[in-house]
């Protein structure tokens, strides 16, 4: 927020040493008139006007005296609004994502329980691997239901690293469906081998 607003200066927009020159009197709408009588009430009320912004829990007006009227002022508003609603969203994802299947959780137990740093530091494995490299839960569960939406019946997945996104697509595919998955690692194959065959 603060690099958005602060590139904002003096109604030129500048960033780094280039002026775009992109002058916009402040306060000013679309036809070169007030807040009101530039831009409709609707579009006013809209989130892509000002009247919802807020700064620090204030709304634009009361934080800095003025309704910003800037592109950057909007925008930087938008992205704050953003990022309001998206805190705490993973907890409420994980919490309503379907479960995942048995095989996906015996694949996320070995990534828990893999020693990639010693696996790594013996040279079995070509990269540093860390069991933050899977796909989660819901990761998992959205690309499931993107191949069943799409009625996929081919998935060409290129990096597999232990296959959980492979293995949540593959579940969603029909009968005859193929998922083809590429790894560079000879070893992750060999280590994930067991929870395949199962």
């Amino acid at each position: 927020r603060g690099e958005l607003s602060s590139a904002w200066r003096g109604n030129h927009l500048r960033w780094g040493a280039t002026d775009w020159s992109a002058r916009v009197p402040i306060g000013t709408g679309r036809r070169g008139g007030g807040m009101s009588e530039g831009r409709s009430e609707e579009q006013h009320a809209s989130i892509f006007g000002t009247a919802n912004g807020h700064c620090n829990g204030k709304k634009p007006a009361e934080a800095t005296g003025r309704v910003p009227d800037t592109v950057m002022e909007r925008l930087s508003n938008l992205l704050e609004e953003a990022g309001t609603v998206a805190k705490g969203l993973d907890t409420y994802l994980v919490a309503n994502t379907s479960p995942v299947s048995d095989g996906c959780a015996a694949l996320n137990k070995l990534v828990a329980d893999t020693p990639w740093g010693e696996l790594h530091a013996a040279g079995k494995t070509l990269f540093r691997f860390s069991s933050n490299w899977t796909t989660d839960a819901v990761e998992g569960q959205l690309l499931a239901t993107l191949c069943a939406m799409s009625k996929a019946k081919r998935v060409l997945e290129v990096g597999m690293f232990v296959g959980f996104a492979a293995l949540s697509m593959a579940e969603a595919l029909p009968e005859d469906g193929v998922v083809v998955t590429c790894e560079i690692d000879p070893f992750l194959k060999e280590l994930t081998a067991p929870v395949f065959a199962a």
